[in-house]
């Protein structure tokens, strides 16, 4: 019987080893494209995207000094899946917030979950905030899908615009310096390209050097205003690009910084000391969003 436990557990260490080392093959080779070549891959592969199934979890961490010391904690998970195309989507997200000062501190937290189908030429919402119940409502697709228009070009967008920004992958190029990496790394357990953007205060004073012929002297001088603000401005934002796929699959951000502002003729300091955000995708593996049956049967008509 000893034997048969001894050899038994060989055989998970050797399935262990045998794991470990194929799971090292998933990362350092050579990286032989260019970042335009990378660009036009991920914009074709995005092309074939039907649905997106999303993972966000983010924290922050934010110290202010003036007048009197305030604190701002936050973290926020969230979680939804959306068929590209259409306003189908689920979506569900926890946020804590925590703020105040050494006497009067507060805590606020915040579940939603919400669920958006078609039907015919509606589109139906379905609702629960805090828990406090299921609400539905709905509203004609070229009622809101003209609304969300109108909102656009308030901004100078339209939704062709907003269409290629989603489908196309230049949205990756105006990232402030960022780099290829020249080897694959593991992400979630998949060989991927690695894209590095750095940004601290020397980045931001050589963009603002080069750009200072299209600046005005006010904007230049509110510039150099925020440049000497800084006591240091670490930010670091990574995209993994599945290799296989060539579609990104990871995006993760991390931010540190440190300010002494003048607001209203009164120094202001921002410490944050954390500011992280992580954005997991999958791709093609939602068909269709269906709504429980649960929750139509719970759910108040708001037009009722």
């Amino acid at each position: 019987m000893k034997k048969r436990i001894l050899g038994l557990a060989l055989v998970c260490v050797m399935a262990v080893s045998v794991t470990a080392c194929g799971s090292r093959t998933k990362a350092g080779n050579k990286v032989t494209i260019t970042m335009d070549e990378l660009q036009d891959k991920m914009t074709e592969a995005i092309k074939e995207v039907d649905s997106v199934d999303l993972d966000l979890d983010a924290e922050v961490g934010i110290g202010i000094t003036g007048e009197e010391e305030m604190n701002l904690d936050a973290s926020l998970e969230a979680e939804g899946q959306l068929i590209i195309g259409t306003p189908a989507a689920h979506i569900d997200f926890t946020g804590e917030m925590k703020y105040g000062n050494k006497t009067d501190s507060r805590e606020n937290k915040v579940d939603f979950e919400a669920y958006s189908v078609t039907d015919n030429d509606n589109i139906s919402l379905y609702y629960n905030m805090n828990d406090e119940g299921w609400y539905t409502g709905e509203a004609p697709v070229d009622e809101l899908m003209s609304e969300l228009e109108s909102a656009l070009s308030d901004y100078g967008m339209d939704m062709e615009g907003l269409g290629s920004m989603t489908t196309d992958a230049e949205a990756v190029e105006t990232a402030p310096e960022l780099k290829l990496s020249d080897k694959t790394v593991e992400a979630d357990g998949k060989e991927c390209y690695e894209l590095v953007s750095k940004v601290d205060k020397e980045t931001l004073k050589k963009e603002m050097e080069a750009a200072k012929d299209e600046l005005d002297e006010e904007m230049l001088g509110q510039a150099e205003t925020v440049m000497d603000s800084f006591e240091n401005l670490d930010a670091t934002m990574k995209i993994y690009v599945d290799v296989d796929t060539n579609l990104p699959i990871k995006v993760v951000m991390d931010m540190s910084m440190k300010a002494e502002l003048e607001v209203y003729e009164t120094n202001m300091g921002i410490n944050v000391d954390e500011f992280s955000i992580t954005l997991t995708a999958e791709y093609n593996k939602v068909k269709s969003i269906e709504v429980p049956a649960e929750v139509k049967d719970k759910a108040i008509n708001l037009a009722e």
